[in-house]
């Protein structure tokens, strides 16, 4: 399971990326070295991370989901990165997080709500429908028996 970003670049993580640059990891990575690839995520996964938490809510429970989700669809889709540099690199790993939070609210909304039933006169359940939620609202509205009451107030019957 994903642990978060560290809180700081730790000293021996910048040693090592030091050593080679971000443009040949870059490179190598959609050669398909696995190796470079998580060099290259580690490097900017704070960054993701944040991009996400700021999208979805920072306490959303959903983060880290969405952040693994990010990784997978970079590790499977590294073959179509478009540009041998680590500006491109970042833009590709941010647009696939943001298309995973896209993905992510989309499924929110298409899980199925069920509408409550109201009771009809006839002491039937039924869905209810805008005349009924509105009817509720104004009791007797829609068939005209309102009654005038003292005071010149109306009453529904």
């Amino acid at each position: 399971m994903f642990r978060g970003p560290k809180p700081y670049p730790q000293p021996d993580d910048r040693d090592r990326m030091s050593e080679i640059s971000m443009d040949d990891l870059v490179a190598r990575a959609k050669r398909g070295d696995r190796a470079a690839l998580e060099s290259l995520v580690e490097a900017h996964l704070d960054s993701v991370y944040r991009l996400v938490a700021l999208r979805l809510g920072s306490t959303s429970p959903a983060v880290d989901d969405v952040v693994q989700e990010t990784l997978i669809g970079a590790m499977k889709t590294v073959g179509r990165l478009r540009g041998d540099d680590e500006p491109a690199f970042v833009r590709w790993l941010f647009s696939i997080a943001r298309f995973k939070v896209a993905d992510h609210y989309r499924s929110a909304y298409k899980r199925p709500v069920e509408a409550l039933p109201t009771q009809r006169r006839t002491g039937e359940a039924t869905e209810a429908g805008p005349e009924d939620i509105a009817e509720r609202r104004v009791p007797g509205h829609w068939e005209g028996d309102l009654l005038s009451g003292p005071n010149n107030t109306y009453i529904a019957t």
